[in-house]
């Protein structure tokens, strides 16, 4: 989900994404197939300094990595930097 200008500054986006990561089910090399159920989750928001440089600020959670309930839950913040030319 994602929103254009979000406080009225043109070119700003609001981003929210939620996901289950890749899962392994069954196959001739798997013996234990994954059990559990991950989920991704982000929030993000994109801030345009200018036509060409933009600043994302973002946090990511991400439960029950590997699909194993028993791993605790990862919490991320990042800041990107997008430079177009």
């Amino acid at each position: 989900l994602g929103v254009y200008d979000p406080f009225g500054r043109q070119g700003d986006l609001f981003g929210v994404i939620v996901g289950l990561p890749p899962k392994l089910n069954n196959g001739i090399a798997i013996f234990s197939p994954d059990t559990g159920n991950s989920t991704h989750y982000e929030v993000f928001y994109r801030y345009l300094v200018n036509d060409n440089i933009s600043i994302t600020p973002g946090f990511f959670l991400v439960t029950d990595p590997g699909h194993i309930s028993s791993n605790d839950d990862i919490f991320i913040g990042a800041i990107r930097t997008t430079f177009n030319f």
